[in-house]
């Protein structure tokens, strides 16, 4: 099942300078999953995205209301493709909401549940602004379990189609015993 967590970063004094150690945190911290390799994030049109572009976004926020929106999401299933899973939920929230979003995604491997962290800014791309309800956390995860099933990596499908190929097996058993009853 899909995971939401949500919180953002209210305009204030220190808001940028908060938004913008989250970024550092995001693409620094340390872990396995950064061995060797800078982490470079992501967005819904494309692959790699500087750190200091996420911040150039979070500095041309207006300075008032929500400055940024902060994700935690994941897919919760093994063999899920983190970053195209979010993308997905991304673009039906910017959908649903009638507002290109301007977010950026970073995924993290460092735990037994790959996850992705979005920074969403506080106004779209176009320069309107919008709210995230707790509506649509539920949608985000209806949506991120529409894709999971879709692609057939849901524990609970996994488990109905093994229930059928079972149940299937035991009715071709069933009808070779009355057959050969019959025959007999």
């Amino acid at each position: 099942r899909s995971f939401v967590k949500h919180s953002y970063i209210r305009t204030s004094d220190t808001a940028v300078g908060r938004a913008e150690a989250h970024v550092n945190y995001l693409a620094f911290r340390p872990g396995k999953d950064k061995e060797g390799k800078k982490r470079e994030f992501f967005s819904s049109d494309r692959e790699r995205v500087d750190g200091a572009e996420v911040k150039d976004a979070i500095e041309k926020q207006p300075k008032y209301g929500v400055l940024a929106h902060k994700f935690i999401l994941s897919p919760g299933v093994e063999g899920a493709d983190v970053q195209q899973y979010t993308k997905a939920v991304m673009n039906d929230l910017s959908r649903r909401k009638g507002v290109e979003l301007d977010w950026y995604g970073i995924v993290h491997e460092n735990t037994a549940n790959p996850h992705c962290h979005v920074m969403v800014m506080g106004k779209g791309k176009e320069g309107r602004t919008y709210k995230i309800s707790k509506g649509d956390h539920r949608q985000i995860r209806e949506e991120g379990d529409r894709y999971l099933r879709e692609r057939g990596l849901l524990k609970e499908e996994k488990l109905r189609e093994l229930g059928n190929s079972k149940q299937k097996d035991r009715t071709e058993k069933v009808g070779r015993f009355f057959n050969a009853l019959k025959a007999g």
